[in-house]
């Protein structure tokens, strides 16, 4: 559903190598063998229903960890839900993002994470951003406006004139 929103979202982004393309069905197979269960659905991505799976867990009073070093899982972390991101370099601690290490890391709060990425951009996505708008702007902008919705209705009222022009 993405893609019709925004036809060039993940444009950047290669295709999976056919042979390992060729190797899930086995994956499944082995999944299925040990009774790990596989969840699928056509139109959803992985993060969609690790998302959800999330937030479910949350309404059941559980307290989860997401395992991913995707920095989009950040805009889910609350008091319930904490994104565990391993060290993605040899050299690398894993980070187990709580609401202050998200803001510590990005500026804004968990619930802002999406109007921030929406402001600057987000390359991985081929989200495009607004020019010249980088992740310290960006945050300061939506800590100012509290969202990307008021921000944009509040254009006019920005100081400086190039940031109210782009």
């Amino acid at each position: 559903f993405r893609h019709e929103i925004y036809p060039d979202y993940k444009a950047n982004r290669s295709e999976m190598p056919k042979e390992m393309q060729d190797q899930l069905v086995h994956l499944w197979e082995i999944l299925d063998s040990m009774n790990i269960p596989l969840l699928k659905k056509n139109g959803l991505e992985a993060d969609d229903i690790i998302g959800t799976f999330a937030k479910n867990a949350k309404t059941e009073g559980l307290l989860t960890y997401i395992v991913s070093g995707d920095k989009d899982f950040t805009q889910l972390v609350d008091e319930d839900v904490l994104l565990y991101a391993p060290g993605m370099k040899k050299s690398s601690e894993p980070i187990i993002y709580d609401a202050v290490k998200v803001e510590q890391k990005w500026g804004v709060q968990p619930k802002n994470i999406i109007d921030l990425f929406g402001l600057m951009g987000d390359s991985s996505d081929n989200v495009p951003g607004v020019p010249g708008i980088g992740v310290k702007t960006a945050a300061e902008l939506i800590n100012k406006y509290k969202n990307l919705e008021t921000l944009l209705k509040k254009a006019e009222e920005i100081p400086q004139k190039k940031r109210k022009q782009t």
